[in-house]
């Protein structure tokens, strides 16, 4: 919900799906698919996901390389 709030995203029809298996055929309500780029992952570093997305797209391809190229998750909680 922080993320919902945080980034302006408009809660679903039914709130009942942020908590429940997602429907067949239906749109991410939840997880990583459903925030926008701009979203905020890490905040002791000023990481969004569209900067992990990206470091990913550049090749990165594990959690220790995701880290090294965007220092996401490497200050507070790493």
């Amino acid at each position: 919900l922080l993320q919902y709030a945080l980034n302006g995203i408009t809660l679903p029809e039914n709130p009942e799906t942020l908590i429940l298996p997602e429907s067949q055929g239906g749109a991410p309500a939840l997880g990583p698919d459903a925030l926008p780029d701009t979203a905020s992952i890490c905040s002791c570093h000023n990481v969004t996901k569209g900067d992990i997305c990206g470091a990913i797209d550049a090749g990165c391809s594990d959690l220790g390389s995701v880290k090294a190229e965007t220092k996401a998750s490497t200050g507070c909680g790493g």
